[in-house]
């Protein structure tokens, strides 16, 4: 795809998430840097959105590109993964301060996460 074309789905997807009342979307994976791709990889934040608005979603915007799309719903990632999407992923639509908001959110859960593994080693330890 050429990078014209490119520019045109990201155009439409933005068009198509707004429409959806997504908050925050970042586009992730092959679609972004390779020149082939198998599908189009969305993480997507809405606070109103529930798991069939997640489908609803995913089928539109299949239908309206004519090529596969996935959708995740970025706040329910594991966070080491969440975090790999919000560095290395293009943000095609954010309410302001969201992107910042959830960033910050998921280095908490990664201290926190990494934290409470160093006291189970520690504690462990003191077992043995």
């Amino acid at each position: 795809m050429s990078e014209e074309e490119r520019k045109k789905v990201l155009d439409r997807l933005r068009e198509i998430l707004a429409k959806h009342g997504v908050e925050l979307a970042i586009v992730f994976g092959s679609f972004t840097y390779a020149e082939e791709f198998r599908d189009i990889d969305i993480a997507v934040y809405s606070k109103e959105m529930t798991f069939q608005d997640l489908l609803r979603l995913g089928v539109d915007l299949e239908l309206e590109l004519g090529l596969p799309v996935d959708v995740a719903p970025l706040d329910q990632l594991p966070p080491r993964f969440r975090l790999n999407v919000l560095l290395r992923g293009v943000v095609l639509l954010e309410k302001p301060g969201l992107y910042e908001c959830l960033y910050m959110q998921t280095q908490d859960e990664l201290m926190q996460a990494e934290t409470s593994t160093k006291r189970h080693r520690l504690t462990d330890t003191l077992r043995d």
